[in-house]
C-alpha cells in the first residue's frame, strides 16, 4: 500500500499570509494592546489608591476608576463581510490586491463605514448594552427601571 504521508521535506507548505492580513492583525493587535493597557493601567491606578489613607488620596488629583467592558456578542467580521459590497469599487479592487478580499474580513471591518454596515453595528452594541441593563444600572449608579 502507498504512503499517505508526504515524504520528509515534501510537506505542503501554507500560504504566506498576505500583505492586507498582515494589515489586519496589527490593526487588531494595536488596538486590543492599548485597550488591555488603558484597563491594567486603570487597575494597577485604583490598586495604588487602595493602599492609600483618605488624607493621603486628598492630595492627589487622583480618583478610583470603575471600569465596566462590553464586548459585542457576534463577530464584526461576519458583519463586515455581510456588507462589504458596500464598499466604493476603488476600496473593494485595493483590499483585492492586497489579498483580503474573501478571507477573514478583518481588515475590511477597520475601513468599512458604510451606512449599511455602521447601523449594523451600532444596533450590535445598543442589544448588547440592553442586554447587560440592570449591570449597567448599577455600574452607572442610576435607579432601576
Amino acid at each position: 500500500t502507498p504512503n499517505p504521508l508526504p515524504a520528509p521535506g515534501q510537506e505542503p507548505q501554507p500560504n504566506p499570509p498576505s500583505l492586507g492580513e498582515m494589515a489586519g492583525y496589527i490593526l487588531d493587535t494595536v488596538f486590543g494592546y492599548s485597550l488591555n493597557s488603558d484597563i491594567e493601567r486603570i487597575n494597577r491606578i485604583n490598586l495604588s489608591l487602595a493602599a492609600l489613607s483618605e488624607r493621603q488620596i486628598s492630595k492627589t488629583d487622583m480618583r478610583p476608576i470603575d471600569i465596566h467592558t462590553i464586548h459585542p456578542s457576534r463577530d464584526l467580521r461576519s458583519i463586515a463581510k455581510n456588507h462589504a459590497e458596500e464598499l466604493p469599487t476603488t476600496i473593494r479592487l485595493l483590499l483585492r490586491s492586497l489579498g483580503v478580499w474573501g478571507k477573514d474580513w478583518r481588515l475590511v471591518s477597520y475601513v468599512l463605514f458604510e451606512p449599511g454596515f455602521t447601523r449594523e453595528i451600532i444596533q450590535l452594541g445598543y442589544h448588547d448594552a440592553m442586554a447587560q441593563e440592570n449591570t449597567l444600572r448599577e455600574f452607572l449608579k442610576l435607579n432601576p427601571a
